[in-house]
């Protein structure tokens, strides 16, 4: 893997040497937030392409390729950050109704009832207890905690189109995320949130149709199991959109966690090479941890090779918790901030 690592990292500088050799190669080369800002549009847009005109391949090779390799950076920036530290006891607490998950959904399935509501329901309990860790003003948490109460209650006689809109919404947290970290001006978080938006828009609006899929099927992954999914009960070119609308939002979704926060939290103004972020990572997770990535992140692709619909239906069963464990720590984080700031801070 070294000798993988420094080969793609001689690439790398060679690219960069021809790159320099105008002004705005270096000006890019030297000024990490039009780098990143640049990067990102790009990669939008790669989502953007993919989700309209390739969105079977994208939702089928995406979680195979890049599934395992998200969570991990998901529990390295979200979980394990230096910068801004959760406490043991909030993890813990966040994730122990979450790993009950494909615990609920397979006891489900294997007696014939609906699981939804309780996938709801443990979902929100994650949420509900990292927001309870939140350093709030009693009031303001009593207040904050039985609002989410009695939405979640409401919520979960409609528990399956719920969790259709989580799983889209999902996506765009990441992106929250991603801006809330980087320290650059607001100008380029606003311009890239637009674009964003902008684009989820345009797919709903039907601006795409001529482009989009309603039928057909890719390597054993069909269309209409992604309709059921993305789509229930639905029908009409809306069922096409909404397909086209998560294969958008998961490529931004791997793209941004995957890409550019890594590069957001590199230090120093040149781009982060291969072996150099190889080694942070290795440092974050500690030996173990790392080990474990890499073996699941070889194992689903793997598993590919025989069954590609396997693999990733089995990739999604494990990761039922990360969407959830991303609303929920995200929520504690962003409480946490507003409580230095001296808003909703503890009596």
């Amino acid at each position: 893997m070294t000798s993988l690592l420094t080969a793609a990292d001689r690439v790398r500088a060679r690219a960069w040497r021809a790159t320099t050799r105008t002004r705005a190669g270096r000006r890019l080369l030297g000024d990490r937030d039009l780098r990143l800002s640049l990067l990102a549009l790009g990669h939008l847009l790669t989502a953007l392409a993919l989700a309209t005109v390739a969105p079977l391949p994208a939702l089928l090779l995406g979680p195979i390729l890049f599934g395992v390799p998200h969570i991990v950076s998901d529990v390295r920036y979200l979980l394990l950050n230096r910068e801004r530290p959760v406490d043991r006891t909030t993890i813990l607490l966040v994730l122990t109704p979450l790993a009950l998950l494909p615990i609920a959904r397979a006891t489900a399935g294997m007696i014939g009832v609906d699981g939804a509501p309780l996938e709801l329901a443990l979902g929100l309990a994650a949420i509900l207890l990292a927001i309870a860790r939140a350093p709030l003003a009693p009031l303001a948490r009593a207040i904050v905690l039985a609002a989410l109460v009695t939405a979640g209650v409401a919520l979960l006689p409609r528990a399956v189109g719920v969790l259709v809109i989580v799983a889209q919404v999902h996506n765009a947290v990441a992106l929250v995320a991603w801006l809330a970290f980087w320290r650059t001006g607001t100008l380029r978080k606003a311009a890239l949130a637009a674009f964003f938006t902008v684009a989820a828009a345009a797919i709903l609006e039907g601006a795409f149709d001529p482009l989009l899929a309603s039928g057909g099927a890719f390597a054993g992954l069909t269309f209409q199991s992604l309709a059921d999914t993305f789509a229930p009960g639905m029908d009409g070119r809306i069922v096409a959109r909404l397909v086209a609308l998560f294969a958008f939002g998961q490529a931004s979704h791997y793209a941004i966690w995957l890409r550019l926060m890594p590069q957001t939290m590199a230090t120093g103004p040149a781009p982060l090479s291969f072996r150099r972020g190889l080694a942070r990572l290795a440092r974050d997770l500690g030996l173990p941890g790392f080990a474990a990535a890499i073996a699941l992140t070889l194992a689903v692709p793997a598993a590919a090779l025989f069954s590609p619909v396997f693999a990733r239906d089995a990739y999604l069963f494990a990761a039922l918790f990360h969407g959830w464990m991303e609303l929920a720590i995200l929520a504690h984080l962003a409480l946490r901030a507003r409580a230095s700031r001296g808003e909703f801070s503890p009596a």
